[in-house]
């Protein structure tokens, strides 16, 4: 599955271009679920925007999860704002998250920094399979998992958004952004 998106300024002055493309995935179970390339990204928790069509409202997604019986090695999202990075290969989905990946700001100041990768992959061993996500133009990664609250929709699922920066159009400028899902078995 692949989306793409040209814009390209014909008016007379100067456009603000904001963008995100939204896709949603569906494990069989929450336990073997996990997304793996974001090892050595920033982070930092952030609610999701209020909307018609939300899977969690902004108050519920930051709430923290009750842990389980055999959730050892789960810790709570930290506070909004306060900036950490992934040490481990793995994000776990089974737990609740609302967290996007981005360089801080301190570090967007800087003429070269780093953002997350252009690629990575979201795992469902229950299924046996895994699926490529490959971001042009986008800088920034939302992830969501619902966590404990996945009974309210019925269904095991995660969403991740593929945020793109405020960007400005000059006249005649043309801006190219996609993404590109791709199903392998393992």
């Amino acid at each position: 599955m692949a989306t793409a998106v040209i814009v390209r300024n014909k008016g007379r002055k100067p456009v603000t271009l904001t963008n995100a493309i939204l896709s949603h995935f569906k494990f069989k179970r929450r336990s073997g679920a996990a997304i793996q390339g974001l090892k050595g990204c920033a982070y930092t928790a952030l609610p999701p925007l209020s909307s018609p069509f939300e899977i969690l409202s902004p108050a519920e997604a930051m709430k923290a999860d009750t842990p389980g019986w055999f959730d050892f090695g789960s810790q709570p999202e930290e506070k909004p704002g306060s900036w950490t990075h992934q040490d481990v290969p793995f994000t776990i989905l089974k737990n609740k998250l609302s967290r996007v990946y981005a360089a801080p700001p301190k570090e967007r100041l800087k003429p070269i920094y780093n953002t997350p990768p252009s690629k990575y992959e979201t795992l469902d061993q229950g299924r046996e399979l895994f699926y490529r996500v490959i971001r042009m133009g986008f800088e920034d990664i939302y992830l969501s998992s619902p966590g404990s609250f996945y009974e309210k929709y019925g269904e095991e699922y995660l969403y991740a958004l593929a945020l793109l920066q405020c960007w400005y159009l000059w006249l005649s400028s043309l801006v190219r952004i996609g993404e590109f899902d791709h199903l392998v078995r393992m």
